[in-house]
């Protein structure tokens, strides 16, 4: 339990510290989309990514977080409530401006057997060898790292 709070304040720390306008956090654990962003809401944030800005930004920074080519982070992007409208996890709808979707997706994909629900929440990751923010169309269930963003304190 000690060991929990210790990793909790040490997130904190990290969400709130050395940034100017928004902090973010990428985390070590992977977890499905709903337990991220309640991961991210914990901690003082939410699962990031609403402007040109942000992606531009976010686009260089994952490169450096990626352990290998097949890493990807959950990003606050759904069509969980109704398939094809995109909402961020404020209830903003997507700016048709900034998609980043990797070139077929979102597909919704559905096998009965594997993925049976289709595709209903976005991830950042490669696409193709030579980039690192796409987006992905992916199972909500799927395991993934997330990128948790907040307003920093500095700029409250």
């Amino acid at each position: 339990l000690v060991r929990i709070f210790v990793l909790f304040l040490i997130e904190l720390y990290l969400i709130s510290s050395n940034c100017s306008i928004n902090c973010y956090f990428f985390s070590e654990n992977r977890l499905n989309w709903t337990r991220s962003r309640d991961h991210c809401i914990s901690i003082g944030g939410h699962l990031a990514i609403k402007s040109i800005e942000e992606q531009e930004f976010m686009g260089r920074l994952v490169q450096s977080k990626m352990m290998t080519d097949n890493d990807r982070f959950w990003i606050g992007l759904t069509d969980e409530q109704v398939e094809t409208q995109w909402l961020w996890v404020d209830n903003t709808p997507l700016d048709e401006m900034i998609r980043h979707w990797l070139e077929k997706e979102p597909d919704n994909w559905t096998v009965i057997l594997i993925n049976p629900t289709g595709e209903d929440c976005a991830s950042m990751g490669k696409g193709y060898p030579t980039d690192s923010d796409n987006w992905h169309d992916e199972n909500c269930a799927t395991l993934h790292k997330s990128v948790c963003e907040s307003i920093s304190p500095n700029n409250g």
